[in-house]
């Protein structure tokens, strides 16, 4: 049976931050969640397994896309370097 919860540990391996920052991320993402849905249960020191997931995955989609947007932005600049001592 799978845990549904993630503690610090777990989410500073996946994140690549240490485990003060880890805590302090489940810290803020229990806060949010009981904005969002105060009839929610948060333990503290641990994530909701599915929550994290989905903060992960949408981590990974910004940090793909703004790595997308600065390569273009250095090829452009590049481009324009060599157009000029052409």
């Amino acid at each position: 049976m799978r845990k549904m919860y993630v503690d610090a540990e777990k989410v500073s391996k996946d994140w690549g931050v240490s485990k003060p920052k880890a805590y302090k991320m489940i810290k803020e993402s229990n806060e949010r969640m009981l904005k969002d849905n105060p009839n929610l249960i948060v333990i503290a020191g641990k994530m909701n397994r599915k929550f994290c997931l989905r903060s992960i995955s949408r981590r990974e989609k910004v940090t793909h896309q703004a790595i997308s947007g600065r390569r273009d932005r250095i090829l452009e600049k590049l481009r324009k370097i060599l157009e000029d001592k052409i």
